[in-house]
């Protein structure tokens, strides 16, 4: 059978992957490589995402991934501090000994909020659909305390997520925490980064008689008699349709809505699903900036991003000892930094980092900076209400993605898993 996949991210690729193995499949991609949110840019020779990407030890299903494509060898582990920025001085909380001197928190709110964490850790998952349907904020107040609400949860939901605790899913964010906590501070890198295991998809893909086609932007899903049967696309100078048995939209929700006649009341549910703008930076530096920590939240107001994260450019480039350096920001269409130039903002934040760590400009060897409006879809407390399932209401047609999976944790592996169940369901149904 006939079956095109529309988007490229891990979501896509999941599903191209899987269901070239028994379809003919064909990936249309927007953009000119592969990897959607985790795709790559070219630096001296070597390619870097364009936003910081970890593999966490609780990502099974994106090991499980790399030991099928026999890139296990390649897989590095490493323990990797976070801290927590309050008036000039980086706090870490990993241990008992740390918890009770972050001073931030009064005495007997670091006692409460090392007992929460016990209470997240020991629960193991399990009061997730408890919580379906709560505010973040209400479960914290509840459960953490609003001593832990106000000085570390809410200056958390402002840097990771640009919003109040009080429109966040306490399921999201607790299935959050179980895997933050029961991954520790092991984190995973590929070696050559996420464009090794990108090049072992494409590989498969290509092996198995899967075609890739690059640099096109769908224009049009058409639907037929109920049913999905053609994807239109333009490609080099001219617009182009294929003939298909079955759609996998990997598209952001948006995207896909101005691709696609759908029903009104399903176009209704889809048109709910909002997504975070956010501004990627790195920066490649001579040495490590940060002494003792690889990742730092900045939780007071007045900066213009929420945190930095460290990589060693080894695992990018192996003859390279320098420092790599992500900086992000969460935000929103209104906000003054979005609406400035690229150029601008990496003059902004290295303003502000060379006020935070004095010479930093002095080390910096190069400078990139990314924006996207589609990277994250928001889970606010009522997303498992209106979220949207693989099937859809149009035969044929199915969606893959981060948007399907609340209210797991989104990560890579994540994005494969809602790839390998789109293709399931059409393998299932085109038999």
């Amino acid at each position: 059978m006939k079956v095109a996949v529309l988007g490229a991210g891990f979501a896509g690729l999941g599903a191209a992957m899987r269901l070239s193995e028994n379809h003919e499949v064909t990936i249309i991609e927007r953009l000119p490589s592969l990897g959607g949110v985790v795709a790559s840019v070219d630096y001296d020779g070597a390619k870097i995402p364009w936003g910081s990407h970890w593999i966490l030890s609780t990502d099974t299903s994106l090991v499980d991934l790399i030991k099928e494509l026999g890139l296990e060898n390649k897989l590095r582990w490493k323990n990797i501090r976070m801290g927590f920025f309050y008036e000039q001085r980086i706090y870490g909380i990993a241990s008992p000994l740390e918890l009770l001197s972050f001073s931030p928190l009064p005495f007997f709110a670091r006692i409460r909020f090392g007992l929460f964490g016990l209470l997240v850790l020991l629960s193991k998952g399990r009061l997730a659909k408890s919580l379906e349907g709560k505010s973040a904020g209400k479960w914290l107040m509840e459960t953490a305390g609003k001593d832990v609400c106000d000085n570390l949860f809410e200056p958390l939901a402002r840097i990771k997520f640009n919003q109040s605790l009080d429109e966040i899913s306490a399921s999201w964010l607790y299935n959050r925490l179980v895997d933050t906590a029961k991954g520790g501070e092991k984190y995973g890198f590929l070696e050559g980064g996420f464009e090794t295991l990108i090049k072992a998809i494409k590989e498969r893909i290509e092996k198995n008689g899967g075609k890739i086609i690059l640099d096109s932007e769908v224009r049009k899903i058409g639907i037929s008699g109920g049913k999905a049967s053609s994807v239109t696309f333009v490609h080099g100078d001219g617009e182009k349709t294929i003939e298909t048995d079955a759609v996998v939209s990997a598209l952001p929700i948006p995207v896909l809505l101005k691709t696609a006649e759908l029903p009104v009341e399903y176009r209704e549910q889809l048109s709910r699903v909002k997504y975070k703008y956010i501004i990627n930076a790195f920066f490649v530096l001579d040495k490590k900036l940060v002494s003792g920590f690889d990742w730092v939240n900045y939780c007071y107001d007045g900066l213009p991003f929420g945190g930095t994260l460290e990589h060693e450019m080894s695992v990018y480039k192996n003859s390279d000892s320098g420092s790599l350096l992500y900086v992000f920001t969460y935000l929103n269409e209104k906000d003054s930094l979005w609406e400035k130039s690229k150029e601008e903002i990496k003059n902004i934040y290295q303003t502000e980092l060379e006020k935070l760590f004095p010479g930093i400009v002095k080390i910096i060897r190069h400078a990139f900076v990314e924006k996207s409006n589609l990277a994250w879809p928001i889970y606010d407390k009522d997303y498992g209400s209106y979220m949207p399932w693989n099937k859809t209401p149009v035969k044929g047609l199915y969606l893959a993605g981060i948007f399907t999976t609340y209210p797991k944790m989104p990560s890579t592996g994540v994005a494969a898993e809602s790839g390998y169940e789109a293709s399931r369901l059409i393998g299932g149904e085109i038999k």
